[in-house]
């Protein structure tokens, strides 16, 4: 009844003030595609549509609740189903994901989605930087080959799905063994010859004069102190100059501060994952995520907001409108 009555009253507004008319027709549209399209969407407790099962309770428990990924070998478990239970995953769910971060997939694991072909395979699981990818969980079933180097889980009650447990998985945020220099066109041949997950490449170009320190025993884990979406605070180990590694994507949009308020250089890690460089003195720092160009982008939403408003305070205000509105009250005034 809104959406008719609105439809009525545009004729007779567009004879006194068109902008009117044309904001009854958005509102009328408004109020038909809203609830149309909300109608469409399923009603109810969105554990009925996803019930959990003691696969998904299986993952939760190796997983520990979210600080470890998880995944599914060829096409089990597509990308976005993962989440729905609370679990992390290393797959995005959009073929419009950053390039370089779809790129490292497709090398290591072949995952390379496309319009055409939006889940794709996840294969090669025994690649190393499964491990650097914080990967404790993985999925496959009784009809895909065993992986080599993860270990099946006793779950009877999972049958026809497969766990399997990756003890070599790192932590999301770590101080690697080793840090490899390269240039940029040397990616591929870096991911083909990985051997050791926490051994971690950079870009040349990005380092300037900083020389990595000499590789050390062993993987040294960060602390994390608080976190919430987009913001994480974290204790680096270690006192000298170092890198902190993290398995986190789109390092152009994440920024590090230090505890006192000094601005730390980030770098891309095994291309295209964030990189802390941490000077001598620094152990605490947080880093803050923001999408690139979001600011452009609001400026620019603003800039249009402004001219469209100054657009229509021209028409309504302009020699058009008075003429007209002097016609208007020249014919109602003829006898």
């Amino acid at each position: 009844l809104l959406v008719w009555a609105l439809l009525a009253c545009v004729p007779l507004a567009a004879r006194w003030r068109p902008s009117v008319a044309a904001l009854a027709l958005v509102g009328a549209l408004a109020l038909d595609l809203i609830p149309w399209s909300q109608r469409l969407l399923p009603h109810g407790e969105w554990r009925l549509f996803y019930p959990p099962s003691p696969l998904t309770a299986t993952l939760a428990r190796e997983t520990g609740g979210g600080n470890w990924r998880s995944v599914g070998m060829d096409l089990m478990v597509y990308p976005s189903l993962l989440p729905v239970y609370g679990l992390a995953e290393l797959r995005p769910n959009n073929v419009l994901a950053p390039g370089d971060q779809l790129e490292v997939l497709r090398l290591a694991f072949g995952f390379a989605p496309t319009a055409e072909n939006y889940y794709a395979r996840f294969a090669r699981v025994d690649h190393p930087l499964l491990s650097f990818l914080n990967v404790r969980a993985v999925v496959g079933n009784i009809y895909l080959p065993r992986p080599r180097t993860l270990v099946p889980l006793p779950e009877p009650g999972n049958l026809p799905f497969l766990v399997f447990r990756n003890d070599r998985a790192l932590p999301r945020w770590f101080v690697p063994a080793a840090v490899d220099v390269i240039e940029p066109a040397g990616l591929a041949s870096w991911i083909d010859g990985l051997t050791e997950p926490g051994r971690v490449a950079v870009f040349r170009d990005q380092i300037g004069s900083w020389v990595p320190p000499p590789g050390a025993e062993a993987v040294r884990a960060a602390r994390l102190l608080a976190g919430r979406p987009g913001h994480v605070e974290l204790e680096v180990p270690g006192q000298g100059s170092r890198l902190l590694a993290t398995s986190l994507p789109s390092p152009a949009g994440w920024h590090a501060t230090a505890a006192d308020g000094r601005k730390l250089t980030t770098l891309t890690v095994d291309g295209a994952f964030l990189g802390v460089w941490c000077p001598a003195g620094v152990s605490r720092f947080a880093v803050d995520f923001e999408p690139p160009g979001l600011g452009a982008g609001m400026g620019l939403f603003a800039l249009a907001c402004g001219a469209l408003a100054a657009l229509l305070w021209k028409a309504a205000t302009g020699p058009a409108a008075k003429t007209h509105a002097r016609q208007s009250v020249t014919i109602r005034g003829t006898p």
